[in-house]
């Protein structure tokens, strides 16, 4: 004999409550994915919140250091950088002051290089534009202080002048960490 013990499970965001217009600040540490290998990247936003849940700023990410890019027959290595910076919207779905969920989206455009290791010589470069949705945890730690972790995806496109760099290289998952200090 079977027996099922169920309990109703129910699902409810808590809304935000329209406030003051107020802003805040992030600096952050990011691991992720280029051409299939690992990179740290550092970064950060601002944003504006029009007295509710939703807000509207800006935010980029730039390589801690060049990825290496071994030559092909014979050629030299070339070092890879890359940054990129843009719109980005976020949208909080519990109450403010308590441990919360939000999702982002990063609209902007960067750009990648490559140079000679050795003597820094760039060789090629290219804009593209960038795409980034992410989910992110907010933990308050005190006063104005929270640390943020995130988890998203990089959608790069329109790489086309660079040799050995497909817009495939440069999409990848990304796992942050960072402190913000706001409302202000």
């Amino acid at each position: 004999m079977l027996a099922v013990l169920g309990a109703p499970a129910h699902a409810q965001v808590a809304p935000v409550e329209a406030g003051p217009a107020t802003a805040s600040a992030s600096v952050g540490l990011r691991r992720t994915s280029l051409r299939s290998q690992g990179a740290w990247m550092l970064g950060g936003d601002a944003l504006i919140s029009f007295g509710g849940s939703f807000s509207l700023g800006g935010g980029g990410w730039t390589l801690a250091e060049p990825i290496r890019i071994p030559g092909a027959a014979g050629a030299f290595d070339l070092d890879l950088a890359m940054s990129y910076a843009g719109v980005q919207a976020e949208y909080v779905l519990t109450a403010a002051g308590a441990p919360g969920l939000a999702l982002r989206l990063l609209v902007g455009a960067g750009s990648a290089t490559l140079s000679l290791p050795v003597v820094g010589t760039e060789t090629a470069a290219d804009n593209f534009g960038v795409i980034e949705p992410e989910a992110v945890a907010v933990l308050p730690m005190w006063g104005f202080m929270k640390l943020r972790a995130q988890l998203g995806y990089r959608f790069a496109h329109g790489v086309e002048d660079l040799p050995q760099v497909a817009p495939e290289h440069l999409r990848g998952a990304t796992a942050s960490l960072a402190i913000s200090l706001g409302p202000f």
